[in-house]
């Protein structure tokens, strides 16, 4: 699924129109983005946790030279799937 049938799926079960659901899903992400540059834990309820973790600067092998490179330190967003989200996933599956 992409974008635009997210947006458009949005549209038509919250009875909105395309270009609302679209202002509507850009501002969620834009706050999502916003907490998460601030160094918050994102949770909803249903779906999962957001939130940064942070990676530590390493040593790595790269595989075509085998010579060592280093990888810088950085953070990286992490998500943790909710229960509920697992169980549907599991559903919809079998």
């Amino acid at each position: 699924m992409k974008k635009a049938d997210l947006v458009a799926a949005i549209s038509a079960s919250a009875r909105l129109s395309r270009a609302e659901a679209d202002t509507l899903f850009e501002e969620l992400w834009a706050q999502i983005a916003l907490a998460l540059g601030r160094g918050e834990r994102i949770a909803i309820s249903g779906l999962g946790t957001f939130e940064v973790r942070h990676r530590v600067a390493r040593q790595q092998r790269h595989p075509q030279t085998g010579t060592t490179v280093h990888v810088a330190q950085r953070n990286v967003i992490g998500f943790r799937p909710a229960q509920a989200l697992r169980s549907a996933l599991q559903e919809n599956l079998s």
